[in-house]
């Protein structure tokens, strides 16, 4: 990963983008509408100028495992935080593995 701006797809490969260049790189790099691109895809968007931490966009409702595992090594490698987005889809992974039963005592718990 060199560039901070890039695409990451549904099997979590990283497509780097110039800054700036979603919209060509999701064109010539894919053959593909940036409109089409975010409905599957996670956009991310480093403006540097304005702010320190990335943009992570998409249209979907919840992002592969692939694609978190690859906003996981991003933030690692660029040394930033992961969006809430990633630890609200975690913990809704966790929660949909366990029983009911025990949802439930979390949940009355005060």
């Amino acid at each position: 990963m060199d560039s901070k701006n890039g695409w990451i797809l549904p099997d979590g490969e990283y497509i780097e983008c110039g800054h700036g260049g979603h919209i060509r790189c999701a064109e010539e790099k894919m053959g593909m509408k940036e409109e089409e691109l975010e409905k599957i895809a996670v956009k991310v968007t480093v403006m540097e100028s304005i702010e320190d931490d990335p943009i992570f966009l998409t249209e979907r409702k919840r992002m592969t495992q692939e694609q978190l595992r690859t906003i996981e090594k991003y933030c690692v490698h660029f040394r930033y935080r992961p969006p809430l987005e990633y630890f609200y889809q975690q913990d809704l992974d966790d929660l949909e593995k366990m029983i009911t039963e025990d949802i439930l005592s979390i949940l009355a718990r005060k």
